[in-house]
């Protein structure tokens, strides 16, 4: 057995509170903030006042446990993933063959693929492509533990998004507010644990996260490569985006390393505001060309609220401005892709190296399809049978969509075999429980946390030239035990980094 740390139990200790207010003045200082939620019933005028409003995010008060050898594992695998999935955004053949029965099942996937149809030939406009990616994590116990963890434990990928990743600043601002606290006596005090911790650095420790550097210097790269000094970076937002300062640590790392201008508009907007140059199919937005489109949104049918969103989506891809992510690569993401690349033999399409694709395959978990198929209605049964073994997950990103548990059985009975298809089935992976002090809104509260690691991973290539593939920092969300959803922007989980033992 391998021991872990452990931190006080008491929230309510001084020293725990003191420690807690010291980083929640470093939080509001550094920009460890996020626009607080409002009632749905706050007026236009409140909405006003609101506008100058910032809490800090939620965050982990110590760094949770995670076993190094996992972490370097997902650390090595990013850039072979990042290949991967651009292999798969650029495969018709296959994207046509596994998601064109979606279409008839799931709304959403079902426009996006018909985008897809009808802006692929307008894709030769720009053979740039620019891809910012995150690899989620879980490590699977398979057995119930508190303090301590087996010394092998298993990395099971949760999912791996291609559009609209998140909290690559604001992870990395948790680990610089870990790694100021570590300095602290007082807070180093309060942890308990192996020998180990006062013999090894800090950066063996607290790995040292370069996301506010890594993601700009990718977008960054591809406005050089677009040729036009004079165009702008366009970031595609949200209305009223609570996580807004996520985004403009990288607005503000690409005017300070690039001098390029940056415009932030929703998809109304870009409707409204943007047309495509008929001759130079360059798009262009209040006298601005753009020569990057990156997608902060997009990624939900909420993101899509009228016939004019899905427009301004068209017109992008229609132009020469190179899209982070293309709807190709949007495609590439979703759940039933992860699910079919796990069958046997599928693999081997995109990567011919036999040990790349065992790294790879060693993170799979069981995922099983839930349509007609003989092993779509095999998963059925077993999800009736069993339904504490899985999780129903359907195509679309986002927190809260999920289905867990006793909740399986009702759900999947409630749906015609069709609508069934729109889901894939997951093995539940099975994390060790530690427990970890978590802030929320200045307040403390102690208890048992599981945590899902995120490598985030950047991606530049022109036609068949790789000009970029690199893991480009990591993240670390932890949640109470008791929550089966972990978005931090939904509500449910805190900001935290490793510590790598």
């Amino acid at each position: 057995m391998t021991d872990f740390p452990t931190y006080p139990t008491d929230p309510q200790a001084v020293e725990v509170q003191a420690a807690a207010d010291q980083a929640v003045d470093w939080a509001l200082t550094h920009g460890l903030c996020m626009k607080p939620a409002l009632p749905k019933a706050t007026t236009s005028a409140e909405l006003q006042q609101g506008t100058g409003l910032a809490t800090h995010a939620p965050f982990a008060l110590f760094p949770s446990p995670f076993p190094s050898d996992c972490f370097q594992h997902a650390l090595t695998i990013q850039p072979y993933l990042n290949q991967l999935f651009h292999a798969i955004a650029n495969d018709h053949a296959f994207l046509e063959e596994h998601l064109q029965h979606l279409t008839h099942v799931d709304d959403f996937t079902a426009r996006l693929f018909r985008l897809y149809l009808e802006t692929r030939p307008y894709a030769k406009r720009q053979p740039i492509t620019l891809a910012f990616h995150r690899s989620d994590y879980l490590l699977h116990s398979g057995s119930e533990t508190t303090e301590t963890v087996p010394q092998r434990l298993a990395l099971h990928q949760v999912e791996f998004n291609t559009i609209s990743v998140s909290f690559s600043s604001l992870g990395n601002v948790v680990s610089n507010l870990h790694r100021y606290l570590w300095d602290q006596p007082t807070y180093r005090h309060q942890i308990q644990g192996p020998a180990s911790l006062a013999t090894r650095t800090k950066d063996a420790l607290l790995p040292p996260n370069d996301c506010i550097q890594g993601l700009p210097e990718a977008l960054g790269r591809a406005w050089e490569l677009y040729g036009n000094p004079q165009a702008a970076i366009l970031m595609i937002v949200q209305p009223g985006e609570r996580n807004i300062f996520d985004q403009r640590f990288i607005e503000y790392a690409l005017q300070r390393d690039y001098h390029v201008t940056v415009l932030r508009k929703t998809l109304a907007e870009v409707h409204d505001q943007a047309a495509v140059d008929p001759t130079t199919y360059a798009l262009r937005i209040q006298g601005h060309e753009i020569a990057v489109a990156y997608y902060r949104s997009a990624y939900s049918p909420t993101d899509f609220r009228t016939e004019q969103d899905w427009q301004a989506r068209a017109l992008v891809e229609q132009s020469k401005a190179i899209k982070c992510p293309n709807v190709a690569y949007q495609l590439a993401g979703t759940k039933k892709i992860q699910e079919v690349l796990s069958r046997a033999g599928v693999l081997e399409r995109f990567v011919q190296d036999p040990q790349v694709r065992m790294q790879i395959q060693q993170c799979f978990t069981g995922l099983y399809p839930l349509d007609q198929s003989p092993e779509g209605r095999q998963a059925y049964q077993l999800a009736l049978a069993h339904p504490e073994r899985f999780v129903m997950k359907p195509q679309r990103e986002g927190g809260g969509n999920n289905v867990y548990g006793r909740d399986i059985p009702p759900v999947l009975q409630s749906l015609s075999e069709k609508d069934q298809a729109a889901y894939i089935l997951m093995d539940l992976i099975q994390p060790p429980e530690l427990h970890n002090v978590l802030v929320h809104q200045g307040k403390v509260q102690r208890g048992p946390v599981i945590s899902e690691l995120g490598i985030f991973g950047t991606w530049l290539s022109q036609g068949n030239r790789v000009i970029l593939n690199k893991p480009a920092g990591h993240l670390l969300r932890t949640k109470v035990a008791s929550s089966n959803e972990g978005g931090i922007a939904a509500g449910f989980g805190v900001i935290d980094s490793p510590l790598l033992i």
